[in-house]
């Protein structure tokens, strides 16, 4: 392999490493969420968004994967998206360190859907 392909291939995998270095372990969460955690970061988009809307259901009970959630933000699918917005809201007032990426994210994106779940769930974090 040549230096610069080397050098390419490191870059790649230490920059997908790093969103997830930051976050807890998921044998850090309690136990009856952790199979909705590691639904987040599972390959599939349909399991990713069903269980941020698992984790929504839960309401408040979710604030231990709020770091999850939050980097769920930044997924490529805006199902996904929408549902860990939807649960950050469901969190409420306890979600407060979510709102910078729920206003960056209300900036980045062009679905409405997506604007208005986001306007709602700010709502529900600021009105205590």
């Amino acid at each position: 392999m040549k230096n610069g392909t080397l050098m390419a291939l490191m870059l790649v995998l230490l920059t997908s490493c790093a969103p997830d270095s930051k976050l807890p372990p998921i044998s850090s969460m309690p136990e009856d969420l952790q199979p909705y955690v590691e639904g987040l970061r599972n390959e599939n988009p349909d399991m990713r968004w069903q269980a941020a809307q698992e984790l929504g259901f839960r309401g408040s009970e979710s604030k231990p994967a709020m770091p999850f959630l939050i980097a769920a933000l930044g997924d490529t699918n805006e199902r996904v998206q929408l549902f860990s917005v939807m649960a950050l809201g469901a969190i409420g007032p306890e979600a407060k360190e979510a709102l910078p990426a729920l206003e960056r994210l209300a900036q980045e994106t062009s679905s409405d859907d997506l604007k208005r779940a986001i306007k709602k769930a700010v709502f529900t974090i600021r009105r205590a």
